[in-house]
């Protein structure tokens, strides 16, 4: 295991395959039996038993994990979550109330027992947020102190708690070049319209976006500045 080569801090991003398409009718039995009101095709339905099968596995084996963290003697802080859904539901994709929650996936963190936050749970308005909140929401967790870049992003996490590019109604294409189509969610999972959001929560959008194109095109001034840094005192 990589956490038992060195005894320095670490920050390890690891991806897992377990549950990557095709879903090929892999396994030799099926726990779930796979019902929907929609009239899925053959293949739909093998497709959604194998991915759900998977999931099963990978519940075992995630525990088995977090177990295999209690036993080691330093803090460990995991941030999981799962990127998208597979694209294998296209008679739901058709539906277009399912669009939101078709693009929604499950995440948690969680401090093994040697951290202080072990027994840390956040509950407030974190039911739904987005990948790019997860360095503010992990800070959060561990109480520990932040960069400006982090103050920001929970400022703006607050305000407004999960975004994404916008989705096709065909399901085809997932991103969508006009910002002005984002989508934006409240703390209940329900969709922001970008007419109704108020003037703070553009203006933190605005800095947010000034920030990332600093960072990716511009002159990186916030790597310069100490925007990005955690204050020793």
């Amino acid at each position: 295991m990589q956490l038992n080569k060195t005894s320095k801090p670490q920050f390890i991003q690891t991806p897992t395959i377990q549950n990557h398409l095709s879903y090929n009718n892999w396994y030799d039995k099926y726990t779930f039996d796979i019902k929907s009101t929609y009239n899925r095709s053959s293949w739909e339905s093998t497709e959604v038993k194998t991915y759900v099968q998977g999931l099963n596995y990978t519940d075992d084996s995630t525990e088995k994990f977090i177990e295999a963290l209690n036993k080691i003697k330093r803090p460990i802080t995991v941030v999981w979550y799962g990127d998208h859904l597979p694209g294998i539901y296209d008679s739901e994709m058709k539906d277009s109330k399912n669009l939101l929650k078709l693009h929604e996936t499950d995440y948690f963190i969680y401090s093994n027992k040697a951290s202080k936050s072990h027994s840390t749970k956040l509950t407030d308005n974190t039911s739904y947020t987005s990948p790019n909140y997860f360095q503010a929401l992990a800070a959060e967790h561990m109480n520990t102190k932040v960069s400006p870049f982090l103050a920001l992003l929970t400022e703006l996490r607050e305000q407004i708690p999960a975004s994404s590019n916008a989705l096709a109604k065909n399901g085809s294409a997932l991103w969508e070049p006009n910002e002005n189509k984002n989508i934006y969610l409240n703390n209940s999972g329900e969709q922001v319209n970008n007419s109704d959001l108020t003037k703070e929560q553009k203006q933190l959008l605005k800095d947010y976006k000034m920030v990332q194109y600093d960072i990716t095109r511009g002159k990186h001034y916030v790597k310069n500045d100490g925007f990005m840094k955690v204050p020793s005192k």
